[in-house]
């Protein structure tokens, strides 16, 4: 399990919707969650592989206005009001 730290242009363009469809198609569950300080939480489970291709698909710029800056990724969960996890959910 990791956590991503999200830092950029990354609330308010989509970029949860966004995080949550790439995560379902690779088989990761966790959640997407806005921060106080514009960046975006997403707590992430799942094989090896499929993190390292989640990890690498969630760091994009886009027409819709994204703009990934920095990627941090912290083993363990940094979300703890997560509770279990089971599919993938964004968290309002």
């Amino acid at each position: 399990m990791y956590t991503f730290v999200v830092h950029g242009v990354v609330q308010g363009v989509g970029y949860r919707a966004f995080v949550r469809e790439v995560a379902e198609r690779l088989g990761i569950s966790g959640a997407v969650k806005n921060s106080d300080d514009g960046s975006v939480f997403v707590l992430a489970e799942g094989s090896e592989d499929a993190l390292g291709r989640f990890g690498k698909a969630i760091d994009i710029s886009t027409a819709r206005g994204v703009q990934v800056m920095k990627i941090e990724r912290h083993k363990g969960n940094l979300l703890p009001e997560c509770g279990i996890i089971a599919g993938f959910r964004i968290i309002w």
